[in-house]
């Protein structure tokens, strides 16, 4: 439900405790034809039209403002 969320927003970010599931959401916004932005510490794919940002949580970006947070594990 927090990913069809996410999916649906304007903006958002997901918070992953590991680079594989923020890759695997990065891919999964992807599909859904959401512009989406992987940060880990290994990796860095940016597209200039995404707002949506998908990467592990030292990576997160806390200055900006999003409409959908989804952290996981918290």
């Amino acid at each position: 439900e927090a990913i069809q969320k996410l999916i649906e927003s304007r903006n958002g970010i997901y918070c992953a405790p590991l680079r594989l599931l923020a890759w695997e959401i990065s891919e999964t916004l992807s599909n859904f034809g959401v512009p989406c932005n992987l940060l880990t510490g290994q990796e860095k794919q940016l597209q200039h039209d995404a707002k949506h940002l998908a990467c592990t949580i030292e990576m997160a970006d806390l200055n900006n403002q999003y409409d959908v947070a989804v952290i996981d594990e918290v």
